[in-house]
């Protein structure tokens, strides 16, 4: 497990607020970094990712999270 994967899990509640923040971005390039960062958490904690995933699909995800959730479940198909 990675640094960045640690520090996520140590500070849960301040890292899920990042890409919460981020999620809306129109710029496919924020919208791919957030789907990585949620990838990566998947490998190392799928409860946590799948706790932010599945808040959003309640909250009527926009096209830019609804992309992102697809970007993130990309590894799952492979």
């Amino acid at each position: 497990m990675g640094p960045k994967s640690l520090i996520a899990l140590r500070h849960f509640d301040t890292f899920r607020a990042v890409p919460g923040y981020l999620r809306h971005d129109s710029q496919k390039v924020v919208q791919k970094s957030v789907g990585n960062n949620l990838n990566d958490l998947m490998k190392v904690s799928p409860p946590h990712a799948r706790e932010i995933i599945d808040a959003w699909e309640k909250d009527s995800p926009s096209m830019s999270t609804q992309w992102i959730i697809r970007h993130r479940l990309r590894s799952l198909r492979k």
